[in-house]
Formats: C-alpha cells, sequence, structure tokens
C-alpha cells in the first residue's frame, strides 16, 4: 500500500510552460500526487491505443493526430473523468502505466520512441525501468510541451539479463488540462522500440491494434494504473527497507519523498535546513505500511510559509533505523 500525503497544501504557482527532460543517473521513483478524490477511480486505464478520429478531435483539434501512421498509444481521454474542464485531456491526480513484461536482454539496452508530450508544468511523463535491485528507477522525463524521437539507454551492469520497460504519466491534483494550461492529452507515443546488443528485440507501431486497446497483441505491453496492476499482471511490491532520492531535485514546487518498509512501522519524517534548525514535520509518529510509501512535500515550513531557495536535509526515522538525504529548493 502507498501514503498519500500533501504537505501545506495550496494553488500551485507557475514556473513556466516550457518543456523540461532530463538525462542521467537513474533514481528509484514511484510517485504520487496528493489526496483528494476528483472521481477517477483506482482501476481506470487512460493508456490505450488511438486513431484520434473521434469528432471532437476532428473539429476542435485538427492537429492533434497520430505520430506515425493511423495509429498511436495514447494517455488522455475524449470525455473527461469529471476533474477538467476542456476535454479531450487528462485529469487530477493521474498516475498511469503503460508497462512491457520483462524481456530476455544482453548488454546495453536501448528503449526509444516517438514523443508528443502537452502537460502543465507540474505534471510529468517518465521513462522507467526495472533495475537489478528490484524497483523501478527513472532514466529520462518530459513536462510541458515536446515532441520528436526520444532514447534513452540501461547500461549493462543495471540489469540482470531480464529487463522491464514502464512509461509513467503522473499529474498532480489541482488545475490538470483546464484554463490555466489547456492541453489535448498528455502523451502520445509511436514506433516504440527496444534493442540489445543483439539488436532489435520489441518493436510497437500499434498499427494492428484495436482502437481502444490497452494490452498490445502479443502481450509484451499493457496498459496499468497507480498500483502497477492490470488483469494478468502480477503488482510489485519491493520490501527492504530504503529511503529514496527525492524526485525531482533540485524541484521548484514540489517533490516527492519516497521510502520503502520491510513491514508496518511508525515512522517519523523531518526537514531541516543548512544550519540544521527544524523547519518542517512531515510525519510525526504514523504508521505506515510495509512496501513503498511517499510524502509530497512544497518547500514551506510548519506555518505553511513558503522557504528560501537553498539546500534541505531530510529525515527519515523507523523503527531503528535512521538516514539522512540531500534536496535542493530553487526558486
Amino acid at each position: 500500500m502507498l501514503i498519500y500525503l500533501i504537505i501545506c497544501g495550496g494553488p500551485v504557482v507557475s514556473c513556466g510552460t516550457e518543456s523540461s527532460n532530463h538525462q542521467g543517473e537513474g533514481v528509484p521513483l514511484d510517485t504520487c500526487q496528493g489526496t483528494q478524490d476528483y472521481g477517477l477511480k483506482s482501476r481506470d486505464l487512460y493508456f490505450h491505443v488511438n486513431n484520434f478520429q473521434d469528432p471532437v478531435f476532428f473539429y476542435d483539434y485538427p492537429d492533434w493526430e497520430s505520430l506515425e501512421g493511423d495509429r498511436s498509444l495514447w494517455c488522455g481521454s475524449e470525455t473527461g473523468d469529471g476533474t477538467w474542464e476542456t476535454p479531450p485531456g487528462y485529469g487530477d491526480n493521474w498516475d498511469q502505466s503503460f508497462a512491457s513484461t520483462r524481456f530476455n536482454v544482453v548488454g546495453d539496452v536501448t528503449i526509444s520512441f516517438l514523443l508528443r508530450v502537452d502537460t502543465e508544468p507540474y505534471d510529468y511523463f517518465y521513462i522507467e525501468y526495472l533495475h537489478a535491485d528490484g524497483y523501478w528507477w527513472w532514466i529520462d522525463y518530459y513536462n510541458g510541451t515536446y515532441s520528436g524521437l526520444v532514447q534513452a539507454t540501461v547500461p549493462v551492469a543495471e540489469h540482470d539479463g531480464n529487463l522491464s520497460f514502464r512509461l509513467h504519466f503522473i499529474s498532480d491534483g489541482f488545475g490538470s488540462d483546464e484554463y490555466w494550461w489547456p492541453s489535448n492529452g498528455a502523451v502520445v507515443i509511436d514506433s516504440l522500440t527496444i534493442s540489445d546488443d543483439s539488436g532489435i528485440i520489441d518493436y510497437q507501431d500499434f498499427e494492428s491494434e484495436a482502437v481502444g486497446a490497452q494490452t498490445t497483441l502479443d502481450g509484451h505491453w499493457f496498459a496499468a494504473t497507480a498500483d502497477h496492476t492490470s488483469v494478468d499482471h502480477d503488482i510489485h511490491l519491493p520490501t527492504g527497507f530504503s529511503m529514496l532520492a527525492a524526485v525531482p531535485n533540485p524541484f521548484n514546487s514540489q517533490t516527492t519523498i519516497a521510502f520503502d518498509l520491510p513491514g508496518e512501522m511508525t515512522v517519523i519524517l523531518r526537514v531541516f535546513d543548512l544550519a540544521g534548525r527544524l523547519v518542517d514535520v512531515l510525519l510525526d509518529g504514523e504508521v505506515a505500511s510495509q512496501g513503498r510509501n511517499e510524502v509530497v512535500w512544497r518547500g514551506r515550513d510548519s506555518s505553511g510559509r513558503q522557504l528560501p531557495s537553498g539546500t534541505y536535509f531530510y529525515r527519515l526515522t523507523a523503527g531503528s533505523h535512521s538516514e539522512t538525504r540531500r534536496m535542493a529548493l530553487v526558486k
């Protein structure tokens, strides 16, 4: 199970609408955003094959189309889920994935695909893989607006000869695809290719898939929800104790702090400034569940005041375990 907490809630302040993408060292990630129930059902799946022939596209958004051929993979909805005003698009508190089964791989492994991203600044699309340590790690992420070919590589040292990928979209709990930042749907994907030292091992162009399909005909890819489950696919539940890096880091408006527990435990999570002063208490003796737990921090102190840019430390205490990590707030 996951703890879903929003710390120091309130309106989100814009940091701009340009696209951003980052490549580099993977960091364990399993991000959630917010606690409010805006109508999105936990089993709703929004990654699906679409030909963009619905009249809502043809008349209102003629430039929103398949990236190649007649069909592409889309994370979005023509009709809405009740949380935003301008469908087609996406809603608040979405945590949607398009995940693969395990591929047998040799050497470095590369994932590449055509991508179109159209999100508000605080919603993110991550490219992730299941690391040899049993956790999902991100290797690239995008938000704002972007269109083009993307490519990311998992080095041979990061897998054990079997590798799964996950295309992961997350929206926060406020203003998603509304009049501040209207979009036509979070993510469109095509020509999805997995290759290793032996050549191409999987390719999806979605042309043979039925419109609305959420699992590919070969069974290699499937849509999943926040708990990473879908029909006939098992949940992956971390079991060890670990404190994960805050994501994103550095951050502007909010960051997600995640940790894994081997069992149900009482936890304390505090934030300190560079001088060692306590600035916020995120968890104060709450009971957290086994597996992945996550907390969102908005860069505010315990009174709700916005903190200045700088380096901060978060310290988790759970049973006899205690660990401290660093994060940077940039305003």
